[in-house]
């Protein structure tokens, strides 16, 4: 039986063999270069993984230390990351920033003046108001801050404060434009035209030929009731800016419209829309104001020219405003009663009609259609029409008159009475009431009270023949009874 090598024995044999291979192979300098590069390559490899595992437990050890991975930052930092965040309007976060800041530094003006600013973004004008009377107590001579505290009190409405701001800001700079023309500003919004007008020549006098000033100056000069200062400015800017003539023209037809120089708004007004020297800007044709205060000059000339019998002509101007303004029912109350005036019925009562649908309560148009009917013979239409006249317009003393006088023309004396009477009690002096008053008390037998009433008439207008034709009448009656 073959004999079995053992385990140990074994390996013996091949350690031998391994180190007769091996002792070989030390001899060869190629093998025992070879043999030293794979070391080193080795080392290599080893000390980069350790390396490499170190810098992976250090980052990891600052993530826990830092976990959202940002720098600290210290005064500077939050100042610049501040300023960045404004500058891309991202205001909360400089605010953070800016706060932040402030923690290294509490008595910096300049930084409490961002922060107070910003404070004006969110509109929390309390907190803004606090931020720059901190800038004011750091630094008394910031003149920015009087003017930013006085903004801030004239959009909360404290105007008083404003103006206390401002002088503030004036005594340090009395040439401060932001906060002239702040001061001008909160002098229009309380109405005191005549206080803003030195401030704005002041203004004037620095910027000679500055437009927007000069144009402010003649609507203040306008609002304070110096109109042919004001006409000047206006002709003046004409000549200087060309392109916004139609602008002055505007507000010199508004000057002559107050003057009531109607001709002369008119011919302003008109001006806007003319095509002489050019195409009508698009926002002067499109200017409702402007068109409504055309019609409304036109509307009060044609009333002059009705008042003196002038007819046509104030409906031709009549027209022309309905032109301009479809919504003003003053015009087209004028313009039926210059076409009633003109005999031209159907279309009066139409223009009355148009009145009611644009004010429904409008009482002297009810009074009006009344007379056409009462005109015309239409009775019951009449009665109706004063009525209502009278239902809106308790004080109306022409319905009183004319429903007393149409009753008394009825045979209906009583009612005749009536009316007249409260005629006579809004209007002690009224002639015809008094006399048709008169008359009904004659009919109803109650002589001796229309006898009072005709010597009535005769101390008013001793020139009245029927008062005087018909108390001699009375009289004589009265003694024979």
């Amino acid at each position: 039986m073959p004999h079995a090598y053992h385990k140990a024995d074994g390996q013996g044999v091949w350690s031998l063999l391994d180190r007769s291979v091996m002792f070989t192979f030390l001899n060869d300098p190629v093998f025992v270069a070879f043999l030293l590069s794979g070391g080193i390559f080795a080392v290599f490899f080893i000390l980069i993984h350790y390396l490499g595992k170190k810098a992976t437990l250090s980052e990891t050890s600052e993530k826990a230390i830092q976990p959202d991975n940002k720098p600290k930052l210290d005064f500077i930092g939050h100042i610049n990351a501040g300023n960045k965040a404004m500058t891309n309007y991202q205001f909360e976060t400089a605010l953070e920033h800016f706060q932040e800041a402030l923690t290294f530094r509490q008595d910096d003006p300049t930084l409490h003046f961002k922060i107070a600013r910003l404070f004006v973004q969110k509109e929390d004008y309390a907190r803004a108001a606090q931020g720059f009377k901190n800038v004011i107590s750091l630094n008394p001579g910031q003149l920015e801050a009087y003017y930013e505290l006085a903004r801030v009190f004239y959009a909360t409405g404290s105007l008083a404060e404003a103006h206390q701001q401002l002088d503030e800001a004036l005594k340090i700079n009395p040439g401060h434009g932001d906060s002239l023309r702040l001061k001008i500003k909160l002098f229009e919004k309380q109405e005191q035209p005549e206080l803003a007008l030195p401030l704005l020549e002041q203004l004037i006098e620095k910027h000679h030929r500055n437009k927007e000033y000069r144009q402010l100056y003649a609507e203040l000069l306008q609002k304070a009731g110096e109109f042919q200062k004001a006409l000047t400015q206006y002709q003046m800017m004409i000549e200087w800016d060309p392109s916004k003539t139609a602008i002055y023209r505007k507000g010199m037809g508004q000057i002559y419209y107050e003057q009531g120089d109607f001709k002369n708004a008119i011919h302003c007004f008109r001006q806007c829309f003319s095509t002489e020297d050019g195409p009508v800007d698009p926002a002067i044709a499109s200017d409702r104001e402007l068109k409504s205060q055309l019609a409304a000059a036109l509307c009060n000339e044609g009333v002059l020219l009705f008042n003196t019998e002038q007819t046509d002509e104030a409906i031709t101007l009549y027209n022309e405003a309905l032109s301009h303004e479809q919504e003003n029912p003053d015009i087209y109350y004028n313009l039926g009663k210059a076409l009633a005036e003109s005999g031209n019925t159907h279309d009066a009562l139409q223009n009355f009609q148009n009145v009611i649908n644009l004010n429904p309560q409008d009482a002297a148009t009810f009074y009006e259609i009344g007379i056409l009917h009462d005109n015309k013979g239409n009775t019951v239409e009449a009665i109706q029409y004063y009525q209502t006249s009278l239902e809106l317009d308790p004080k109306h003393v022409k319905a009183y008159f004319s429903l007393g006088t149409l009753y008394g023309i009825e045979g209906k004396y009583n009612d005749a009475v009536t009316y007249l009477s409260e005629a006579i009690k809004l209007d002690p002096t009224y002639i015809d009431a008094i006399y048709n008053l008169a008359v009904a008390m004659e009919k109803v037998k109650q002589l001796k009270k229309a006898a009072q009433l005709y010597k009535k008439v005769l101390s008013l207008n001793e020139n009245h023949t029927e008062a005087r034709s018909n108390l001699a009448h009375l009289q004589r009656e009265l003694k024979t009874n």
